[in-house]
Formats: structure tokens, sequence, C-alpha cells
């Protein structure tokens, strides 16, 4: 998704069973001007546990 150089907050959750809020990640990533950052965000094995986002 493109957005303008900065920081930026991101956050990811899954649907499932009629939430919206299951496995919830979230991180700030700076971008620099012309910089393409590449993330990962993976789901919990749990339901009830948070998920993760990394740096790709």
């Amino acid at each position: 998704m493109p957005v303008t150089a900065g920081s930026w907050v991101v956050k990811v959750s899954v649907s499932f069973g009629g939430r919206d809020d299951l496995g919830l990640a979230e991180c700030v990533v700076s971008v620099a001007e012309g910089a393409v950052v590449e993330l990962e965000y993976r789901a919990p094995t749990v339901i009830g546990l948070s998920g993760a986002i990394r740096r790709r």
C-alpha cells in the first residue's frame, strides 16, 4: 500500500467467528522517501493469542 514518508502505525487482525479483532498485531514502521518496506503478518496458532508483524 503506497504511503508518504514518515512513521506509520500498522495494525492487522483476523476476522473469524463473527469477530474482527482476533490475532491482533501492531507495530510502528518508519518509511524513508522512495523506500519500500515489506512486512509479514503471522496469525496465531491458538485463538486468543496475538499475531505478529515483522519486516521481510
